[in-house]
C-alpha cells in the first residue's frame, strides 16, 4: 500500500521519469565505458557519441544538445550526477507529475548546452547532465518558494465577506 507524506524531509523516493532517466543515462555512459575498456571515456569516444563542442550549433549538429547529457567522463562523474538526480528529482517530480518533470529535464539540459556554447571562448567538449541536475534544482527550489509564499500568503490575508 503506498504512503502519502504532507512533508517527505530530505529524501523523496524517486518516480518513473527519474528512474527511466537514470537507467537511460546509465547504460548510456556505460555502453561508452565498455567501449573504452575501463571506468574512463576518452574525448574521441565522447565526441563520436554525442559530446556538446564549441562548433556544433555553427553545424547544424542539434541532437549534441539532447546527446552530450546522456554521457560522462567517468564512473565518478556519473555517480554525483545520478545522486543529485535522485536527491533533487523524486521531490519535483512528485510536485509537478512526470510529463512536466521531463520538460524541465530537458529543457534545462537543452539551456545548458547554449548557454555553456556561448560562455566558451575557446574550444571545448563538454557531457554531463550537470546542466540539466542544475536546473532540476532550480525549478524545485521555485516550487517550493512559491508554495512557500502561497501559504504565507493566504494565511496571513484577511478574509473579506460580505
Amino acid at each position: 500500500m503506498a504512503t502519502y507524506r504532507a512533508n517527505p524531509g530530505f529524501f523523496e523516493i524517486p518516480h518513473a521519469a527519474v528512474y527511466a532517466l537514470m537507467t537511460v543515462t546509465v547504460l548510456a555512459s556505460g555502453f561508452c565505458f565498455v567501449q573504452a575498456g575501463g571506468a574512463a571515456a576518452p574525448a574521441e569516444l565522447l565526441f563520436r557519441y554525442g559530446g556538446m563542442y564549441s562548433t556544433a550549433l555553427a553545424r547544424h549538429d542539434y541532437w549534441r544538445l539532447f546527446a552530450y547529457g546522456f554521457l560522462h567522463v567517468n564512473f565518478i562523474h556519473l555517480a554525483t550526477n545520478m545522486l543529485c538526480l535522485v536527491l533533487w528529482g523524486g521531490h519535483l517530480e512528485r510536485r509537478v507529475g512526470p510529463a512536466y518533470f521531463v520538460i524541465i529535464y530537458f529543457c534545462a539540459m537543452v539551456f545548458g548546452a547554449i548557454v555553456g556554447n556561448a560562455t566558451h571562448a575557446t574550444p571545448y567538449l563538454t557531457v554531463g547532465a550537470s546542466g540539466a541536475t542544475s536546473g532540476i534544482l532550480g525549478a524545485r527550489c521555485c516550487a517550493c518558494g512559491s508554495s512557500a509564499s502561497s501559504m504565507s500568503a493566504s494565511t496571513s490575508s484577511p478574509s473579506i465577506s460580505g
